[in-house]
C-alpha cells in the first residue's frame, strides 16, 4: 500500500480535527459555566441593589441576598471542579 502526500496530509488533518474537537466540547463547557458564574455575579449585585434601594434591610432582602450568593458559590464551584 502506498500513500502519496495528499493522502497523508488528509490522515494527518483528521486525526488533529478530531483531537480539536474534543478540546473544543472541553472548553465550550468550560465557557456556559463561566457564562453562569458572571450571571449569578449579577443576580448577587442586582439582589444587593434593590434592596439597600429604600436605606433600609428587611429579613427578606437580606435571605434573598444570602440565596443569590449561595448560587454564586455553587456555580464557582462548578466551574472550578469541586
Amino acid at each position: 500500500m502506498t500513500f502519496d502526500l495528499a493522502t497523508i496530509v488528509t490522515i494527518v488533518l483528521g486525526l488533529v480535527a478530531a483531537v480539536a474537537s474534543g478540546f473544543w466540547l472541553k472548553a465550550k463547557g468550560k465557557f456556559r459555566q463561566l457564562k453562569t458564574l458572571v450571571k449569578e455575579g449579577y443576580d448577587v449585585v442586582q439582589a444587593s441593589i434593590d434592596a439597600l434601594d429604600d436605606d433600609a434591610l428587611t429579613a427578606e432582602e437580606i435571605a434573598g441576598i444570602k440565596k443569590e450568593a449561595q448560587e454564586l458559590v455553587a456555580a464557582f464551584k462548578a466551574l472550578i471542579g469541586r
